[in-house]
């Protein structure tokens, strides 16, 4: 039986802080193919390196962080299959609210010196594990709330469209009415992580 192509899913394969001020955070991964396994192994260990970057013990080690110098990068020894570039696409997308960046390509280096840039040697190292809890999920981006609770509260709204001579109004009102529900929950979710962060 083959190893799987992604191991070790609660530890940073290759972390280190380029000379540049940037951190790269190094997923090494075998041939991904495209099955079900490749892309829940994927999808955890992207995940698991999420949640360890906004961590409060990443966050105390390496200072605050931005999508200018904090990436996560997939090193492959061959080029993943296409349906898996376009997955890695998807999430690069999903974890830019976060303010992380996420790129592959594929790599023969086992030294990190190849991994898109000058690194200060004593701070690269490997499998280092971060055990705080998850708070992030790339599954769920923020701005998804603001695209499901306007058209969650427009359906809703279609027995009172369907009975109004101006469905217009129903329609901007629920859109607003939805808008609103998800800045709510935006900015509570936002008050929530201060206070946390105060802790």
């Amino acid at each position: 039986m083959s190893e799987p192509p992604i191991q070790n899913l609660d530890a940073m394969d290759i972390l280190g802080r380029r000379n540049d001020g940037g951190i790269d955070c190094v997923i090494v991964a075998l041939k991904l193919e495209d099955t079900d396994e490749h892309e829940m192994l994927l999808k955890q260990k992207i995940q698991n390196y999420v949640d360890a970057i906004m961590s409060d013990e990443f966050a105390a080690e390496f200072g605050a962080f931005s999508q200018a110098n904090t990436r996560i990068i997939i090193s492959c020894t061959e080029r993943p299959h296409e349906n898996i570039v376009q997955l890695i696409e998807i999430i690069a997308v999903m974890i830019k609210e976060y303010g992380i960046a996420l790129d592959w390509k594929v790599e023969t280096s086992e030294d990190g010196e190849d991994f898109g840039g000058e690194y200060q040697d004593d701070i690269v190292r490997t499998e280092t594990e971060y055990t705080s809890e998850p708070t992030a999920n790339v599954h769920f981006p923020t701005w998804a709330v603001y695209v499901i609770a306007p058209l969650l509260i427009l359906i809703f709204s279609i027995p009172v469209l369907i009975s109004v001579d101006s469905p217009v109004i129903v329609v901007l009102f629920a859109l607003g009415s939805g808008l609103i529900c998800a800045a709510s929950m935006h900015f509570y979710l936002w008050i929530k992580s201060k206070i946390k962060g105060k802790k």
